[in-house]
């Protein structure tokens, strides 16, 4: 049976959280870290990252848009693994 939480978070778990939110953001691979490694066109970008041709060029465009989290974890996931087999 599933049973409902019945306790909040206190302010400095949320805080916790947050430093380990941005601890876990450190080690994620920017778009740009991963572009100069790596030699991708945008459709390829769009694969990797499981996203449009249109947001990667956002990424790149005048306003540049940001990589969400997902988009940085599985460019990172796939830069380990590339490297793995090199």
């Amino acid at each position: 049976m599933l049973r409902i939480a019945t306790k909040y978070p206190s302010p400095e778990m949320m805080e916790q959280a947050i430093e380990v939110n941005q601890e876990i953001d450190r080690q994620l691979i920017t778009i740009d870290e991963f572009t100069a490694y790596w030699r991708v066109t945008y459709a390829e970008l769009a694969q990797l990252t499981s996203t449009s041709v249109n947001t990667v060029k956002a990424w790149f465009g005048s306003r540049q848009i940001s990589p969400t989290f997902e988009h940085r974890y599985r460019l990172t996931r796939i830069h380990n693994s590339w490297m793995k087999g090199r």
